[in-house]
């Protein structure tokens, strides 16, 4: 519609929270709707016709608006609106009855039916009828925002541009005014503090602007009009003359709500709004909106305050607003958005009076009510220039303000020319009304007129004025509206697999939960920093609220209009728990405002104190409680809010609804702990969220490279780090919530066994390690992480070694003290047969062949040989016609252990007395590899990382243990190896092998090759032996050396890990060996090229590079190409007769082989080097493929000659190019029987 001018320049404000005459009631279209509808037209026809001759008394009366009262007046039901004189105008009449008026309009259509001449029968069917229609209705009835497509469009583009503007503003830092907040006592004064602090380091709120919280002072309730003049007064002793040059915004954040309980104890002010301002994904507050719907406002203000409040949003496009003129100016807001987009005006208009709260009739008769379409304008915020301040100022030195003031209600209806003083006794606005609230009001209203204070408004079309201050209204308005202006529905949440679904919904509102699977939500469901992680499956009502509850995993439905809130409060002098928590649950209609007496309760039950549609009488009646116990013996006045009904429960089951103790939310109010249960909220359920983001990085086995990235909150920290790397306070702040953060992520993550331990701690730990990527190398908090990152991989690497280590230490105690004389033979040696202690002479020796892998490699090795199924092809080959490798242990009768190297030429001696310093290896050391042997063979309950050392293994300990094994003698192990160092062959493995297994036949454990020729579990042991002592060692390292130089022969092992407990887990192996026979054997020999690369390479370096890179997935999954080598299982190679068919089978294990070289340079580029390749392409010419036996780098290159070629002309010919390199003799060990 149109408007003249003559019309807006008389605009009548009305005051705030007063619901707009067009804001109609729309119903679902539900078929149970459709039913009922159709059940209440049948009725209301059979009804006139039964009333066509009976008139409706009537009696005049003065009624709220939009409203339909009934009375009982001799005898028979009549209507009160002084406007219903026909039964025509009472129906016309109901067409305005809002839903909370619903029962009134139930009450009506009984008045309708209400006639002696209807039978008793018809009127007990259609009372059944009505109470089912209704039923059905009710459920559907929503209060919805009208508006039309071109204004939504509107509405979105400014939101959009003004968040533009604040983001801005953040990054730049730049704003033009000082922010004021209100609190209703000091301990919400601290918990508002706190959330602009974490809220101004997370970029959340601008740093440069200026942010005051100042709590009401001590005594009666001053409302928002007393709290203004207190901000006002601390405003000017803080800044003094300054404040005349300032641009305030003042935000009230509202009392303690009984309307909607999950924000009364904190207030609104912080309400989380689902819309995203920043990376971190955190939800901006009700403060932050304010910001950027006032993000223009500044600009165009003179030096005064601004005055809003915390429960209302208010959308409108993007106006160029002035706020230039003197006095005080409102903004305006027509009830209808139905007004044309080309109709608006941002020029202050006079307002000739401001009615607060009004009844329609009174909007009538002032000519607020404006055009054909009943418009009316609402008012959101004003502003006061800095004279008007001056002038309250002023007022409040010479005047005590003692009661309940409002900011809007006796500010704003001194003002206008049609002004009146009818409003001091109106009790509508307050709770009642005294001698000292009217006095005031008098002075204040004096006040206005007689300094003839000017009062103008901007009428804001289109716009629309969104009163979040019910639970109804939060519902509706966060399910059903703003979704549709750029509001989220779903924000900040972790799903379970399985729960995703729920984001895609647009009619409900989650915020910051973590949601299980099998979780269903009924329409119109609200729910915040809460935790649903059902056993089964839940179900969650409709229309609810659930805000920061978990829920126990047992529960299986939650009624539809349920309300659920946990409060934290204070345990007082309870040193045991300093803290507990009440969950309050309540209907999302119940009303914490109504209140009956004492005495009514008692003697009539006070029916109409219910508690989700139940008489709290009946309530009580069934839980066996008495009125003394519920409320105080002192209260005479008895309500919802005060009632001792709610559970609460102590210490470590916080926020799950438990039933140790009752309170109230009046208690509540007086014991809550706001500053406690936001840092709960931030050190479980906030960080809960990041985990269970990173554990489904883990689980689907993401790259840990990528995790940060994919967890927006994680990614903002980080990004936060290094942009306040020069603010040592800011800095550290981010250190340490990072610390804190992955503190509680490695407590938690893969905790399911060790294995996905040492993962998680691998992957984690790695991120930190990159998470100072960008910060100078020399920077503080780059130290920081990098010691705590590598702090955090030796966690892991201990925990893969107690992994290994843990099936060998079953049975055995640390303390030799506890059971002196049992055997110390643990599950290694427990098959001995030798009696103890051993005598001296007993002497055994071992040699072993080096070995020569084909393919598998890197599938033998931990933790992927424990995650995957690994499979290697190789064999084992002696070196000149020898066996290189050579053990020899013997028992002596000196009471010392003899440790000799003949390769290394060392040699120690260690008395019984000294024996905790075998513990003392260092990798790389001569004899590290010998004294680890020793200690795992006969100290195993000492090798865990966690008791290495002195503390550990303490030398009276070994002294005893040492004397039950060799009596009064000693030991002695010598080892003579003839490979160079770092050359490849498995050396390492297969001498740690050798000397195990010349222990084990020292105590009479027999060793045959064709009892280790396929599955055994003295094969188990002795290979995972090899793999624990390695552990020990720190060089890692897999199973398949072992394997090859342990096992005669060309062979093909597959091996899986097997978990036995959650602290233990060791692989299993299947070895198939393959027999040549003579003419073959001599084939394969005479072909087989073994080059000396001449470089020489520690294996550890690769290996943990490699196995860093397969714990946090960084590398693609490994191919192992063993299965590809099982062609020369197949029979293809033995069944060849003639040289050219074993020459067509060489061809193709040549393909394979440089094949294999290929995967591993893709899985470490330091796998190969320039001069190895430079190697390769020498050799092409001569082989079928090549490859580098072992981790790379150097060592041995093995190839497979062709035809024709000779190991002698493969000499010549890389004499010149390769000098360093050199052709070594060897052959397939596959001894006769």
């Amino acid at each position: 519609m149109s408007r003249t001018r003559e019309e807006l320049e008389r605009i009548r404000l009305n005051g705030p929270r007063q619901a707009p005459l067009n804001e109609r009631r729309k119903c679902c279209p539900a078929p149970e709707v459709v039913i009922g509808a159709a059940l209440l037209g049948a009725s209301v026809l059979f009804a006139i016709l039964q009333n066509l001759f009976w008139t409706v008394p009537t009696f005049e009366a003065d009624v709220p608006s939009s409203s339909v009262y009934v009375a009982l007046v001799n005898g028979r039901w009549v209507t009160n609106d002084s406007e219903a004189s026909s039964l025509k105008a009472a129906l016309f009449r109901l067409s305005a009855v809002d839903g909370d008026s619903v029962w009134r309009v139930l009450t009506f259509f009984l008045i309708l039916i209400w006639n002696p001449s209807v039978i008793f029968g018809t009127f007990v069917l259609f009372t059944a009828l009505y109470v089912f229609a209704f039923v059905c209705l009710l459920r559907h009835m929503v209060s919805e925002l009208t508006y039309t497509e071109e204004e939504r469009q509107v509405f979105l583009q400014s939101l959009k541009c003004k968040e533009d503007e604040y983001s801005r503003i953040i990054d730049e830092d730049t704003t033009q005014h000082k922010t004021v907040i209100t609190a209703i006592d000091e301990i919400q004064q601290g918990f508002y503090e706190d959330q602009i602090k974490q809220k101004v380091l997370s970029r959340e709120l601008p740093e440069r602007c200026e942010y005051h919280v100042i709590p009401d002072p001590k005594g009666p309730k001053i409302g928002c009009g007393g709290s203004t003049f207190v901000a006002l007064r601390f405003l000017e002793q803080y800044y003094g003359s300054r404040t005349d040059n300032m641009k305030i915004l003042l935000v009230h954040a509202g009392g303690y709500s009984k309307r909607l309980i999950n924000h009364s104890i904190s207030g609104k002010i912080f309400c989380p709004i689902p819309i995203q301002l920043s990376k971190s994904g955190a939800h901006i507050s009700m403060l932050e909106l304010k910001l950027i719907m006032f993000v223009h406002f500044p600009k165009k203000m003179l030096p005064g305050c601004y005055v809003t409040c915390a429960d209302d949003i208010v959308l409108f496009g993007l106006q160029d607003l002035d706020f230039t003129q003197p006095g005080i100016t409102a903004l305006a807001h027509p009830s209808s958005i139905s007004v044309g987009l080309g109709h608006a005006s941002t020029r202050p208009l006079k307002c000739i009076r401001y009615l607060h709260k009004p009844t329609e009739d009174l909007m009538r008769q002032s000519g607020a009510i404006v055009g054909k379409d009943y418009d009316v304008f609402v008012d959101s915020s004003f502003f006061m220039d800095r004279n008007v301040c001056k002038m309250l100022l002023k007022f409040e030195s010479h005047n005590t303000i003692d009661v309940e003031l409002e900011a809007y209600g006796d500010f704003l209806q001194p003002l206008g020319e049609d002004a009146t003083d009818t409003y001091f006794n109106n009790t509508r606005t307050t709770g009642g009304i005294n001698h000292r609230l009217t006095e005031l009001r008098q002075k204040i209203y004096d006040l206005f007129q007689s300094q003839k204070v000017q009062f103008q408004v901007i009428p804001l079309i289109p716009s629309l004025f969104v009163h979040l201050g019910t639970t109804e209204e939060y519902i509706t308005h966060l399910t059903l509206d703003l979704p549709k202006f750029g509001f989220e529905s779903c924000m900040g949440n972790h799903f379970y697999d399985g729960a995703d679904p729920l984001s895609t919904r647009s009619d409900i509102c989650l915020q910051r939960n973590i949601i299980g699977q099998k979780v269903q939500l009924g329409s119109q469901t609200v729910i915040e920093y809460s935790q649903l992680i059902p056993s089964e499956g839940l179900s969650i009502g409709s229309q609810s609220i659930l805000s920061q509850v978990r829920l126990p995993e047992d529960i299986k439905q939650v009624p539809d209009q349920s309300f659920l809130h946990t409060i934290m409060l204070d345990g007082g002098n309870n040193d045991h728990h300093p803290t507990s928590f009440a969950t309050i649950a309540l209907g999302t209609s119940d009303d914490m405002k109504l209140s009956v007496s004492r005495e009514d309760f008692i003697s009539n039950g006070g029916k109409h104190l219910v508690l989700r549609g139940v008489p709290v009488s009946n309530i009580l009646s069934r839980l066996g409680l008495s009125v003394d116990q519920v409320w105080d013996s002192t209260e005479n006045v008895l309500s919802l809010w005060s009632a001792k009904l709610f559970p609460g429960q102590e210490g470590e089951g916080a926020m799950k609804y438990g039933t140790v103790t009752r309170t109230s939310l009046a208690a509540s109010v007086k014991q809550r702990n706001l500053i406690g249960q936001t840092q709960f909220f931030r050190e479980h359920h906030e960080l809960d969220i990041i985990f269970q983001k990173l554990s489904r990085q883990f689980y689907d086995e993401v790259d840990a490279n990528e995790w940060i990235s994919s967890v927006p909150q994680l990614n903002w920290i980080v990004e936060l780090l290094h942009r306040d790397q020069k603010d040592e306070e800011k800095w550290k702040h981010w250190c340490e919530q990072l610390d804190q953060l992955f503190t509680y992520c490695e407590d938690r993550l893969g905790n399911q066994n060790q294995l996905s331990k040492s993962r998680a701690l691998f992957s984690l730990n790695t991120i930190i390690g990159g998470v100072t990527s960008n910060l100078p190398l020399d920077h503080p908090a780059s130290e920081k992480f990098k010691e705590r990152s590598k702090a955090g991989l030796q966690k892991a690497w201990n925990a893969l070694r107690d992994l290994i280590l843990s099936p060998f230490l079953t049975g055995l105690k640390r303390n030799p003290l506890e059971g002196a004389n049992e055997r110390p033979i643990g599950y290694f040696l427990d098959s001995h047969t030798q009696s103890l202690p051993l005598s001296p002479g007993i002497k055994a020796n071992i040699a072993l062949p080096a070995r020569i892998v084909i393919s598998g490699g890197w599938s033998d090795t931990p933790p992927y040989s424990l995650d995957h199924e690994g499979q290697c092809v190789n064999f084992a080959v002696t070196i000149e016609g020898k066996l290189p490798v050579n053990v020899t242990a013997e028992v002596i009768e000196r009471p010392v252990v003899i440790l000799t190297t003949v390769d290394g030429k060392s040699t120690a001696e260690f008395s019984v007395e000294n024996l905790s310093s075998l513990f003392g290896y260092q990798p790389g050391e001569s004899l590290a590899l010998l004294k680890a042997a020793f200690c795992f063979t006969f100290f195993p309950q000492f090798c865990s990382h966690q008791v290495l050392g002195r503390d550990g293994a303490s030398d009276i300990a070994l002294s005893l243990l040492f004397r039950q094994l060799f009596g009064k003698g000693g030991i002695s192990i010598r080892t003579e190896v003839d490979i160079p160092f770092g050359s490849g062959l498995g050396t390492s493995s297969i001498l740690m092998l050798g000397v195990l297994r010349v222990l084990r036949k020292l105590v009479g454990i027999p060793w045959s090759n064709r009892l280790l020729s396929e599955s055994s579990l003295e094969m188990d042991k002795e290979m995972n032996g090899v793999l624990a002592v390695e552990q020990m060692l720190t060089t890692g390292g897999g199973w398949q050396d072992q394997i090859g130089g342990g096992i005669d022969g060309l062979k093909f092992t597959l091996a899986k890990g097997i978990i036995t407990s959650p602290e233990s887990c060791f692989p299993q192996y299947y070895v198939e060996t393959l027999k040549l026979d003579e003419k073959h054997l001599d084939f394969f020999n005479r072909h087989l090229l073994v080059v000396y690369t001449g470089l020489n390479r520690m294996a550890k370096t690769i290996l943990y590079s490699v196995v860093d890179h397969w714990f946090i997935r960084k590398m693609d999954t490994v191919e192992c190409k063993g299965h590809q080598s099982e062609r020369v299982y197949e029979g293809r190679f033995i069944s060849a007769q003639t040289e050219d068919e074993m020459y067509r089978v060489w061809e193709e294990l040549g393909t394979l082989t440089t094949a294999v070289r290929g995967l591993n340079i893709r899985l470490e580029k330091a796998f190969s080097n320039p001069q190895l390749d430079s190697l390769f392409s020498a050799l092409s010419d001569m082989v079928t493929g090549s490859h580098l036996i072992g981790a790379g780098s150097g060592g041995f290159v093995v190839g497979w000659l062709r035809k024709g070629e000779t190991h002698e002309r493969v000499a010549s010919s890389i004499a010149v190019s390769h000098p360093e390199a050199r052709v070594t003799k060897m052959a397939l060990w596959q001894p006769s029987e």
